[in-house]
Order: structure tokens, then C-alpha cells, then sequence
């Protein structure tokens, strides 16, 4: 079974940005981290590299591997990443 487990939440410059750091569980086995980038609960970015997302805060070039306007359209993303891993 696939499960998503959110281990750390960090506020950036203002309270309406945040990183979250994403684990994929499959079987309750660390599959994958992602990292997201969260704006308002509205408008999210995925990295699968943390210095990718070092990158777009400082720089804000974009190296997100996917972009979401809804956390349930990310989360189904990230679900079947695993799947077709």
C-alpha cells in the first residue's frame, strides 16, 4: 500500500509559503522524498531535489518536475509516481 507522510512543514519569508517535505511509503518502506512548495494552499511546485528547490528560492528559475493548482491533483501525482516507479 502507498501512503504520503508529510515529516516537516517550514514557513518561508511569509505565512502563506511553505516546504514541505514529502515521503512515499510503499508497504511502510521509504520509497521517495519530494519536496513542495506550497503558496497559499492554492498553487503548488514539486521538486524531487532538494538543491533543485535551493535553486528556485534563490533564484526562482524553475526545476520543479510538476506544477498543481489543487493538493488533491499533487497528491494523485505523487501516488502514481510510485506506481510507475
Amino acid at each position: 500500500m502507498i501512503s504520503i507522510n508529510c515529516t516537516q512543514t517550514l514557513c518561508i519569508r511569509y505565512a502563506n509559503r511553505t516546504i514541505e517535505t514529502i515521503e512515499i511509503l510503499n508497504d511502510n518502506i521509504l520509497s521517495r522524498t519530494f519536496w513542495i512548495y506550497n503558496y497559499e494552499g492554492k498553487h503548488f511546485r514539486v521538486f524531487d531535489d532538494e538543491n533543485k528547490l535551493d535553486l528556485f528560492l534563490k533564484s526562482h528559475h524553475d526545476h520543479s518536475i510538476a506544477e498543481f493548482e489543487s493538493e488533491t491533483a499533487m497528491e494523485n501525482f505523487l501516488i502514481t509516481q510510485e506506481m510507475l516507479k
